[in-house]
């Protein structure tokens, strides 16, 4: 239930992230897409690998320079959706 509440969303302008860290506790971060400076995957395994998840981690300019989304489905396209908005 936890896993399926979180949530990333990419809009034109910025990166919204919902983690549910218990049933009553969630955290919301938000990153402006003019601020990265630099987008890179990892995939863990041979398994992650087929079945295409994996990590993003998203770095920018400014005091909170790191952003690290775990376990994405397809982060490879989700890459690509965040370099598009950005107009990279």
């Amino acid at each position: 239930m936890l896993y399926a509440l979180n949530t990333v969303i990419i809009t034109n302008k910025r990166i919204v992230e919902n983690q549910q860290t218990g049933f009553f506790r969630h955290r919301v971060d938000e990153l402006e897409l003019h601020r990265i400076q630099d987008i890179s995957i990892k995939v863990y395994g041979i398994i992650p690998e087929l079945i295409g998840f994996g990590d993003l981690k998203i770095q920018t300019a400014g005091a909170g320079n790191e952003f690290i989304f775990t376990q994405l489905p397809n982060p490879k396209k989700i890459k690509s959706a965040i370099r598009r908005a950005n107009g990279l």
